[in-house]
Parts: structure tokens; sequence; C-alpha cells
């Protein structure tokens, strides 16, 4: 239920006006500008698709600081998105 409470907010920021899930995640968190985040869309988080991004924290993270240390190490599986864009365009064109 939080993920889609979460979504919905999401959504509705943007309808506002106050967020774009289309913008980098750095760009709503300062502390990650510089990293893989940099890349990485709010659209990205809310669909999964962050390529290799944990849904779930270790255990040993209790703090904020922690959450950004362990943010900002944090590298993409870009093995895994070659795959996605590959199944993609394969059943893109298999449809058509």
């Amino acid at each position: 239920m939080s993920k889609t409470f979460t979504a919905i907010l999401a959504s509705l920021s943007q309808i506002e006006g106050n967020l774009s899930l289309h913008q980098p995640v750095s760009k709503y968190m300062s502390e990650l500008r510089g990293t893989a985040f940099d890349s990485i869309k709010l659209y990205n988080l809310e669909t999964h698709i962050a390529d290799g991004f944990t849904l779930q924290l270790p255990d040993e993270i209790t703090n904020y600081d922690q959450l950004i240390s362990y943010y900002k190490s944090w590298k993409p599986n870009y093995r895994f998105l070659r795959f996605m864009c590959f199944y993609l365009f394969i059943f893109i064109t298999s449809n058509f």
C-alpha cells in the first residue's frame, strides 16, 4: 500500500508542478549530485527500473548519513539495462 500511496503523491506533485518525474533524483537530493543518481530519473525509481537498485536496504543502515553514504557508493548494473533494452526491442519489432 505504501508504494501505491507514494506513487500517487509523486504523480499529484508533478501535476501541481512541484516536481518532475523526468528529472534526475540528484535534483531533489543535492547530497547525491555527482553520483549515479544524476542519470536516474524519479520515474525509474517509481517503476522499479533503476537498473539494479535494491528494493530493501541493508540492516546496517540506521540513519540518514549512512543512507546517503550507501546511495553514493551504489553503481547501476548496466548489463541488466542492456538486456531489458534488447528484450523491449525484440518485443516491439515482433509485434509490428
